[in-house]
């Protein structure tokens, strides 16, 4: 086959000459033929029983073989298929579909030793398993879309079944672990962070798609000028008449506004199908309602265009309960952090914050005061104002204590966040100190 495909592309290459064409796919065909070669791993139960301080030595660096191995391959096996895609001579694609799918059964005949041969070491079939689902769920994707289609392909591949109650729960549809996969629940745990952190990607680069949309700010808005405006909304809660507690989404929204009807254009998140079927709907909110403590109801409408209506005017409320507590502040960051000034601070954290049971809280905000006690001018701090999404998290530490070195006399969790958000400040006043005159 390989002898056929150059000289294929030999006879393609005098018929272009003329045009001054090329072909320059042979170096990249011929890469795509090429297979991983298997691993030659010493096999742990060779060693003597009593000797386990040798044989989790062994084992280790064998693991690490393993899964170098394994995300090369993978890599490999996509850099065939993307060799054939971009093949545009139909003799010569032809051909390396034929190579491309000689090589990739080979490889993927090879990995499946690891993934499911029952006489390969536990130790080693679990290195190639964390490393497979590694590697699927660290791509550079930009949609939800794309990632769903990832976790699809993955179940059609056996890694994944699906599973309404899944330990996998990126959107709405739950995966879980294929039955056949040996890792154990700290390994299981740890894919969910890495699909946690995919999931958390794909919605900053939506999210700076939407708001690259906008071309007002919050002020502007507030002053009725016309445009488009995104605004962040976290996640709340709720209770429903029955007393239920529930959560209402959070993500972001795109809203176009003539300073007297609000209606909106596009969002993304948790808030995405249901900001859509509002705009299909003709939804729209007057802006004089945002003013008011209770969302509207138009008698005239019916009960589903208000609730689009009333979604809009609690998505608009939370959206700009960031901007009401950032007005509140007297202090910028560096001066509450660095310069330990008393006063009132928004804090804006930058990134998510992974709680210690697993959960990602997302717009991670707050006003944080500090003020001199009355006696011996003591140090003391309170957060001020918070939104209701991160009331849970902070129920244990809602009252005022001394700061103390570092924060060290406030009660957790708020002595971590404030911790964690003196080092971002730090860095980012190291960082710009290193680029100013």
């Amino acid at each position: 086959l390989w002898v056929l495909l150059k000289e294929e592309i030999k006879l393609t290459n005098r018929k272009n000459e003329d045009k001054g064409k090329k072909i320059t796919d042979l170096g990249k065909l011929k890469e795509m033929w090429l297979t991983s070669v298997e691993l030659n791993l010493p096999d742990p139960k060779t060693i003597a029983p009593g000797d386990i301080a040798k044989q989790a030595e062994i084992i280790d660096v064998g693991q690490k073989k393993i899964q170098e191995w394994t995300k090369n391959l993978l890599i490999k096996i996509d850099q065939r298929t993307t060799a054939v895609s971009e093949i545009e001579n139909p003799g010569q694609k032809k051909i390396a579909k034929k190579l491309a799918y000689d090589a990739n059964t080979v490889d993927l005949k090879a990995l499946g030793t690891y993934l499911r041969g029952e006489d390969r070491d536990l130790f080693y079939r679990q290195a190639a398993w964390f490393a497979a689902l590694e590697y699927f769920l660290s791509g550079n994707l930009q949609t939800p879309e794309e990632l769903t289609g990832i976790l699809e392909k993955m179940v059609g591949d056996d890694y994944l079944v699906k599973n309404p109650d899944g330990l996998l729960k990126p959107y709405k549809d739950g995966y879980d672990f294929h039955p056949d996969c040996p890792l154990d629940e700290p390994d299981k745990a740890k894919v969910k962070i890495i699909l946690i952190k995919l999931r958390n990607r794909v919605f900053d680069n939506e999210k700076a798609d939407i708001t690259a949309r906008g071309n007002l700010s919050v002020q502007d808005f507030l002053d009725r000028k016309p445009g488009k405006i995104a605004l962040t909304i976290h996640a709340e809660k709720a209770k429903r008449l029955g007393g239920q507690i529930f959560w209402r989404s959070g993500g972001v929204l795109l809203i176009e506004s003539d300073g007297k009807a609000i209606q909106p254009l596009d969002a993304t998140g948790g808030i995405k199908e249901a900001v859509q079927e509002a705009k299909k709907m003709g939804a729209y909110l007057y802006f004089d309602s945002l003013y008011q403590n209770a969302p509207p109801f138009i008698r005239s409408l019916s009960k589903e265009m208000n609730e689009k209506v009333q979604l809009l005017w609690h998505l608009l409320k939370r959206g700009l309960l960031r901007y009401e507590i950032t007005s509140m502040a007297t202090l910028n960051q560096e001066e509450f952090f660095l310069g330990r000034e008393c006063g009132d601070c928004f804090l804006d954290f930058k990134g998510n914050w992974q709680t210690a049971d697993g959960k990602t809280i997302a717009n991670f905000f707050f006003l944080i005061r500090r003020r001199e006690g009355e006696e011996n001018g003591v140090k003391r701090i309170r957060i001020a104002k918070a939104p209701s999404h991160l009331d849970d998290f902070f129920a244990q530490c809602m009252g005022e204590y001394e700061e103390g070195n570092k924060f060290e006399d406030v009660p957790q969790p708020l002595r971590a966040v404030l911790q964690a958000a003196y080092g971002q400040v730090r860095d980012n006043a190291e960082k710009t100190a290193q680029v100013t005159p």
